[in-house]
Parts: C-alpha cells; structure tokens; sequence
C-alpha cells in the first residue's frame, strides 16, 4: 500500500511529464491518498473554474484511489508531526501535516515529489524521484 501526494495525482490528472517517472513506481501496489488531498485537487479545481471535461477526467482518476479519511490514531499523528516541524524549525501547510500523519498513522511510504516537504520527519518512509 502507497499513499500518493497531491503533486503525484496532479502529474497523472495533467498529464505531465514527471507522470511517466511516478506511474511505474505506483504500479501493482494498492494506492490511497489523504482526504486532504481529495480537497486541495477539487479546490484547485474550482479556484481555476475547471470545465465539465476536466473535472470528469479528475473524478476518475481520484476514483482509482482509496480515499483515507481522519481517525482518532491520524489525529494523533497529525500532533505529533505538526509539533515535530515547528521543534526542527520546519513549520508545514496544513494539508501536508494531515497527508504525512495518514501515511505515519497507516505505516505506509508516501510517494511525493516534495521530498523536502517531509524528509525532516521522523518514522515516514518516502519514495520519490525527486533528490
């Protein structure tokens, strides 16, 4: 099991290049993203007034996931990391604290294109094709 970031689902739904470096990583494991995740693709969605088109081929990417919502054990996780980036000087965005607490609480890798994001963190396993 994976749980991919924000950025990786957004090479997919974009179609971008760095899309094709992430696709093989991905392959044949079972993929979940943070709810938070959900939410910022679908804000972005809006803020930039995606067309019927656009926001179908989203939808059904995002459909190609399990969606993991909040618990009381990622909630803990999420005091625990928000707590721990402003200790080390590393303060995070609100999303990235929920996204790294669903992949610590799950014990899982999160695959992210934003290594620098979390790499300060203690017991996150994350994959990336970025240095």
């Amino acid at each position: 099991m994976l749980l991919v970031d924000t950025n990786v689902v957004s090479y997919a739904n974009n179609e971008h290049s760095l899309w094709e470096v992430y696709r093989p990583l991905l392959e044949g494991h079972q993929l979940t993203v943070a709810a938070q995740t959900v939410a910022e693709l679908r804000f972005g969605a809006s803020f930039k007034n995606w067309g019927e088109r656009k926001l179908r081929r989203l939808e059904a990417i995002l459909s190609s996931y399990t969606v993991v919502h909040t618990d009381d054990e990622i909630c803990t996780a999420w005091a625990t990391i928000r707590l721990e980036s402003h200790l080390k000087g590393r303060p995070m965005s609100e999303s990235d604290v929920w996204i790294a607490a669903t992949a610590r609480a799950l014990d899982i890798p999160l695959v992210t294109h934003n290594r620098r994001d979390f790499d300060f963190l203690e017991g996150l396993t994350i994959t990336s094709e970025n240095a």
